[in-house]
């Protein structure tokens, strides 16, 4: 990728010491019943219903969602993203990785997610790569933010060739 290779990372060993500068848990999905305001929290939920429209005031395109894990139902929605409509299909199991907001509606307020990460939960035998461990967070490399350097470290990990051992065996 030249991207990769323009930043110096265009080697497997190079893109394995490119290092996250923090981690997330994401190793415990909460239920929906036990969100609060201003959390970050990993979820584990079905798609009811997903849609996409025009914000009134500004020139975005809204995809939002409800979604639901047998304790409750949430609200989620993402700004400018419109082709969510057409991956996140009803009836699909995700998870999903956000801050949980207030947002003011007719009745009141209510409980949202807020432009969170999405993942399809993968098939059995299959691990996921953004969801359900602890998930490296990387600095922005060209044009390619945390989660598809975190897909690429993730393939060279388990999937790319060996790399060398460095450490002297005295050490290991």
């Amino acid at each position: 990728m030249a991207a990769l290779e323009a930043a110096g990372l265009g080697s497997p060993e190079s893109l394995a010491w490119w290092l996250p500068f923090r981690y997330e848990d994401r190793r415990h999905p909460v239920p929906i019943s036990g969100l609060s305001a201003d959390q970050w929290a990993c979820l584990r939920v079905r798609v009811n219903a997903v849609h996409q429209r025009r914000a009134h005031r500004r020139r975005l395109s809204l995809t939002e969602a409800v979604v639901s894990d047998g304790t409750g139902s949430l609200h989620v929605v993402w700004f400018n993203q419109p082709w969510l409509e057409r991956r996140l299909k009803a009836g699909g199991e995700v998870f999903l990785y956000g801050r949980v907001g207030l947002h003011s509606v007719r009745g009141g307020l209510r409980l949202q997610l807020e432009s969170p990460d999405v993942e399809e939960v993968p098939s059995r035998g299959e691990a996921a790569v953004h969801s359900g461990r602890l998930v490296p967070v990387y600095h922005k490399v060209a044009a390619l933010g945390s989660k598809r350097l975190r897909g690429l470290a993730h393939a060279l990990l388990f999937e790319g060739p060996e790399i060398p051992e460095v450490l002297p065996q005295k050490l290991i």
